[in-house]
């Protein structure tokens, strides 16, 4: 959250054309700290959406996070969450999104 203007701005830029990516200013790092499992049972949907009210989420489309927090239990929504230090191949996404729509859609 204490993240230095300009290199939050640029960061900001680079993410505004991706609704579905969202930018947050937390510290808390949600799988070492919930004993629950983290991403697992909504619970840091529901996180996000504290943070949201505090202002520390920086982008994506908000109306879509809240309709992916509200159907959780009854519809499957693909999340991650990457730090800084994390990476992944440029086709991972679209890998992951393919797979699951070969097995959650008949």
């Amino acid at each position: 959250p204490n993240l230095d203007d300009v290199v939050k701005q640029q960061m900001v830029d680079l993410l505004k054309p991706y609704p579905n990516f969202y930018l947050v200013g937390s510290n808390q790092n949600f799988m070492a700290e919930e004993s629950s499992g983290g991403w697992r049972g909504g619970i840091i949907g529901h996180d996000l959406l504290e943070l949201e009210a505090q202002g520390l989420i920086y982008t994506g489309d908000m109306s879509l996070l809240h309709h992916a927090v509200k159907n959780e239990l009854n519809r499957i929504v693909l999340e991650t969450r990457l730090d800084a230090d994390d990476g992944f191949h440029q086709s991972y996404m679209e890998y992951i999104q393919s797979r699951a729509l070969e097995l959650f859609l008949p």
